[in-house]
């Protein structure tokens, strides 16, 4: 599968081992809850420094802020260059819904209806009902992309939080792209501005509130004696649990800063044309970050970073990327599909999970292709049969009577040192007026008719 002129290298392999970071955590955090043998567990993950990978997996979801920033200005910045400094922001908003509900709402649509149906245990039933129960009254609200903020307790489809926050950062984007293009230090004063106030609202919050700074799930599950004490709401009581959640996890306010370093990115790759010389690097600390991730979406890189940016954009990574959305909406399904048809409780062992997580990645990525190929991508299809997509025009042909009159032009404008001089005509208009001149005739029109200038494809549809 060919990549489209003009886009970002590495990013499918990004995205890709990115969805595969958050199916393993998700496994791993769900897999532990019911085990037989907690306390063989809770010594095995403390003594093993590698669990820490799993455990902040959660925050492999910043990966998919950062690229969603990066993505929405660095394409709404080039549309605007050939809109000439327009945005439709209306048309924006609505291929963008379109573009992520209807694979949400048909799985909203299946987790009320159908999912009670397709397994069967004795703890299928609890597990079953628990998706029903949560989203038969508040499904709305998913639809609406506020579901982080309400219902408080109980969140339809729970995972679904960070559409919520994206739907919202995207939303706010217009007004960093527009500032980015109409006045450039304004427009990086605004985005560095919120990342810096996103910070210090969450260090405050998490500071006055006596929360902890890291995902609570994976301590609370792993020491047998606080898990009866702090464990998830299954009460109905705000736990400890539930407000680290919904005090700043989810909460857009804190979530924002991510978004906004990847909106200086997709800018500041806008405004280098994908290439960063190393020495720029250099010459500002503070942007040391922010040009590691452009040198890393590079396709000039220096040494020691190639063999990184050959495998993320090992083609291979590009049909499974196409299929990252459809996953991350139906993982948890599948692992909960897994754990509510056991007979009993799971015994842990590193292999035993290992396994578990090969298989449900195995099963959400053939069931994301199913998704994809019935919804998604005819979803897709039809936006671009509604709005239309410019399509790249070959390039121009050029008569053998206009190429003589080229290389006349370039003879003699060689200097007596042997480089070539300015060109007395900056395009292929003025080299056309030449030719006509010089022959006493016309040109035909057919010659000229498509440009030289690089029509680029890329969507915000497509993000």
């Amino acid at each position: 599968m060919t990549k489209r002129p003009g886009s970002i290298p590495v990013l499918d392999g990004i995205r890709f081992i990115s969805t595969t970071w958050i199916i393993l955590a998700h496994t791993f955090n769900y897999v532990v809850l019911g085990l037989d043998n907690a306390s063989h567990a809770e010594r095995t993950v403390k003594a093993n420094a590698s669990i820490m990978a799993i455990s902040n997996g959660f925050f492999a979801v910043d990966t998919f802020f950062l690229l969603s920033g990066l993505l929405v200005t660095y394409l709404g910045l080039k549309q605007m260059k050939r809109a000439k400094g327009n945005l439709n922001v209306p048309l924006m908003y609505l291929q963008r819904y379109l573009r992520l509900t209807p694979t949400y709402a048909y799985l909203i649509l299946f987790s009320i209806g159908l999912y009670k149906y397709v397994g069967a245990g004795p703890f299928w039933q609890q597990n079953a009902h628990s998706f029903h129960d949560m989203c038969i009254k508040d499904w709305f609200t998913n639809l609406l992309y506020i579901n982080n903020f309400y219902p408080v307790l109980g969140m339809c489809f729970s995972w679904g939080w960070y559409l919520a926050n994206d739907m919202q950062f995207y939303l706010l984007s217009p007004i960093f792209i527009f500032a980015l293009y109409k006045k450039k230090m304004l427009g990086i004063a605004l985005v560095m501005g919120v990342c810096v106030c996103s910070m210090l609202t969450t260090a405050l919050l998490t500071y006055f509130n006596n929360l902890s700074a890291i995902t609570l799930s994976i301590s609370l599950q792993m020491t047998p004696y606080i898990r009866f004490l702090i464990d998830y709401n299954t009460s109905g009581d705000y736990t400890y649990h539930d407000k680290f959640n919904y005090d700043t996890y989810t909460m857009p306010w804190c979530r924002i800063s991510v978004y906004m370093i990847g909106m200086m990115t997709g800018f500041v790759l806008y405004d280098c044309k994908l290439k960063i010389r190393i020495h720029k690097v250099i010459r500002s600390a503070s942007y040391n970050f922010i040009f590691f991730c452009c040198l890393i979406t590079s396709d000039r890189l220096f040494t020691g970073l190639g063999p990184i940016t050959s495998f993320l954009d090992w083609s291979v990574f590009t049909p499974l990327s196409r299929l990252t959305y459809s996953a991350y909406l139906v993982h948890l399904l599948v692992v909960f599909w897994y754990i509510g048809s056991q007979e009993g409780p799971l015994h842990y062992l590193t292999i035993n999970v290992a396994y578990i997580y090969i298989g449900s990645l195995v099963i959400t990525f053939g069931c994301a292709f199913m998704l994809a190929l019935f919804i998604e991508w005819p979803m897709m299809s039809l936006m671009r049969l509604l709005f239309g997509r410019a399509k790249p025009k070959p390039p121009a042909v050029i008569p053998a009577h206009l190429q003589m009159v080229q290389e006349e032009n370039k003879h003699d404008n060689l200097q007596s040192n042997g480089t070539e001089k300015p060109p007395h005509y900056s395009n292929i208009q003025d080299a056309i007026t030449i030719a006509e001149n010089r022959n006493g005739g016309t040109i035909p029109t057919t010659y000229v008719n498509d440009s030289y200038v690089e029509n680029h494809t890329e969507s915000t549809t497509e993000l």
